[in-house]
């Protein structure tokens, strides 16, 4: 998905009638390419089955 990114910001953007300004386009790509890199981990992380969420949060 890594080429894919300034393709999909400027969808995502448009979309959502959100304009990046152009001096802004390459720091907005660097930033979703992160947060792309971040996501991966996260969903390569497997979990058991038997895992149910909780609840309610409940801090200590």
């Amino acid at each position: 998905m890594t080429q894919d990114i300034p393709a999909y910001v400027d969808a995502a953007a448009s979309l959502l009638g959100l304009p990046i300004a152009p001096a802004h386009r390459d720091a907005v790509i660097e930033a979703m390419t992160m947060i792309m890199a971040q996501a991966e981990l996260v969903l390569a992380f497997d979990l058991p089955h038997a895992i149910e969420a909780a609840p309610r949060f409940m801090p200590c």
